[in-house]
This record gives structure tokens, sequence and C-alpha cells, in this order.
């Protein structure tokens, strides 16, 4: 049965928070510093959010399931300069909500991250443990 199931990051980044934000507002430029996201592009742009198509590199699921990744996202600015939502189908049965919470103090960035996956217990574990691993490495080489 599908439920949802959820992880909470927080990063701290000695970067420049605009620069900050359009990453993580504009996909193609969060793609060019996602460790899996090989391909990325736009498929729709309106006043509410901007819709992408996402290609990502071969994936390892169990450590022996290869598989390759092609999903859509929408990026929403909830609210301007704050707050940021991703939402994807990621596949039948896998939906993904991350929201993004910034603030910005003393040259210093906070994203605070909240990663919901609404399916059964078994894919989200494995899920949020890849989502997990590859966002700590999107955040480090922000501060690279």
């Amino acid at each position: 049965m599908a439920s949802p199931h959820s992880i909470t990051l927080n990063h701290t980044l000695h970067k420049d928070f605009d620069f900050v934000y359009t990453h993580l507002l504009d996909f193609k430029k969060f793609g060019s510093v996602h460790p899996y996201m090989v391909e990325v592009k736009e498929l729709e742009r309106t006043p509410e959010f901007t819709n992408y198509n996402i290609k990502e590199r071969r994936v390892m699921i169990l450590g022996f399931i290869p598989m390759w990744p092609v999903y859509t996202a929408k990026v929403f600015e909830v609210e301007k300069g704050k707050h940021i939502r991703y939402t994807s189908p990621v596949q039948k049965g896998v939906d993904l909500v991350i929201d993004l919470t910034l603030t910005h103090t003393n040259g210093v960035t906070h994203v605070n991250e909240e990663i919901v996956v609404t399916c059964n217990a078994i894919i989200a574990k494995m899920f949020l443990g890849i989502l997990r691993k590859a966002h700590l490495e999107v955040f480090d080489r922000f501060n690279a």
C-alpha cells in the first residue's frame, strides 16, 4: 500500500544566496551539479511552474538491478526567495515532493530540504537512500 515516507536534510552553504537560489529554481542548473542527472529538458513554462523531462545515468537498485530513470518534474516557486517545491510522478506508484526552504544570514545560505515519497515502504527506503546520497553530494558541490 502506498503511503508517505520522508527525510529531512539541512544544508549550510558558503555560497552567494542568488547563486544557490537560481540553481535550485532552474532544473537545468540543478542538473549541472546533480550526480545522476545527465539530461534536463524544459517541456513547459507557466506562471505557476516549469515542467522538465529528466534523464539520469544508470543507478543500481539493491546493488545489482540496473535502472536508467527518465521522469518529469515540476518546479514551483511557492514563495519568492524563500520556498521552492519539486513534484514528480517518478514512476507508476511512486510520487515525490521536495520542499526547499531557504534563509540567508551573515553570508551563509541555509537550505532545509523536506523530501516526501509516496509509495510502499520497501521502495521508499531504497529511493530515499538514493535521494539522500545524491542530494548530499549536490550540496557538497555547491560548497566546492
